[in-house]
């Protein structure tokens, strides 16, 4: 199981509650682009330096809120490279909350082809344009559908 887009856990907290023996995968870029210079030509860092600016959570906050939890694994830094060490997972559910055009774009591409058949993956904010055409333009040529739920979220099952 994966979270991208943790910010203070509360949704990963839940995932929790149901996540059984499961691993569950944290991926954020918490406070590293406050205490980092990002990498020179780093345009998604930059961007989402811009978008959140001082709205974030430190990994060490987050990190003391799973201390009683087995198997959940903080990645903090922009993603996809926060999970360059885990390309050979997979995924029975996926939970992204981006908020950006492009992370959400990024993170279906490296989530979609690693879920497992019948999992499923959502979508929070699929009510704003940027995440939406994310959606569009990766799913436009994949079978199956994203489904738009009616609280702002959109669901994808793996057939």
């Amino acid at each position: 199981m994966a979270e991208a887009g943790v910010y203070r856990g509360g949704t990963a907290r839940l995932i929790c509650e149901v996540k059984g023996s499961a691993k569950l995968h944290l991926f954020d870029v918490f406070d590293s682009l406050h205490t980092n210079a990002p990498a020179p030509g780093s345009h998604a860092a930059e961007e989402i330096r811009d978008y959140f600016g001082s709205f974030r959570a430190s990994s060490s906050e987050v990190s003391k809120l799973f201390a009683r939890d087995r198997d959940v694994h903080l990645h903090p830094g922009v993603f996809p490279g926060s999970a360059s060490a885990l390309d050979d997972e997979r995924y029975s559910f996926v939970h992204l909350d981006l908020d950006l055009e492009r992370g959400t774009f990024d993170a279906l591409e490296y989530f979609y082809p690693r879920l497992l058949p019948g999992g499923f993956l959502i979508g929070d904010d699929y009510t704003m344009v940027g995440i939406r055409r994310a959606f569009d333009r990766y799913f436009e040529k994949l079978p199956g559908r994203v489904i738009g739920l009616p609280w702002a979220q959109a669901l994808v099952t793996k057939v």
